[in-house]
């Protein structure tokens, strides 16, 4: 298994591998969907500094990992586009949202990707370690407000969409 190394997402959340038939997909999801607004959000591995069986190093390895309880978020982690960093055979947990995943990485019940602005004061403050490392780099993903192009929105379906998009 290679290094599961930096990778950028297109505006749609599809990665942008240069195949063509991923590239393709991409284009006909925009053309079917209206966005808005675009933010870089960075992701990270992270554990509790009691949280894996062995100790933290730069050299892990996804081997060495499957080891560990990986936590992952329902559905979006085993999306064909991209990995999200599953390492196939590992024990997991799996959960609905990035706020329990959180909860469960610093109770030392498992280790995962997160996004830096939701773990960066854990990080400083020694609650979470860094998994970075020669095989786990950060993550870029571009996250837009998106919609499907050939609906209205209600007056508060579009006042909604101006908020998130102006937040952008």
């Amino acid at each position: 298994m290679g290094a599961l190394g930096e990778r950028d997402a297109g505006p749609m959340g599809v990665a942008n591998t240069g195949d063509d038939g991923c590239t393709r997909v991409a284009r006909q999801a925009q053309r079917r969907l209206a966005q808005r607004g675009s933010r870089r959000a960075h992701q990270h591995g992270v554990a509790a500094p009691q949280g894996l069986p062995f100790e933290i190093t730069r050299s892990l390895t996804p081997a060495r990992m499957r080891d560990a309880v990986q936590v992952i978020i329902r559905d979006a982690a085993r999306a064909a586009a991209r990995d999200y960093f599953v390492i196939e055979g590992a024990r997991n947990w799996t959960v609905g949202d990035q706020h329990t995943k959180k909860e469960l990485i610093l109770r030392g019940m498992g280790w995962g990707h997160m996004p830096l602005h939701m773990v960066d004061k854990e990080l400083r403050s020694g609650k979470l370690v860094s998994l970075e490392g020669r095989h786990f780099k950060r993550s870029r993903l571009d996250i837009v407000v998106a919609r499907r192009a050939n609906c209205q929105p209600g007056p508060v379906a579009r006042a909604l969409w101006d908020a998130l998009a102006g937040a952008t």
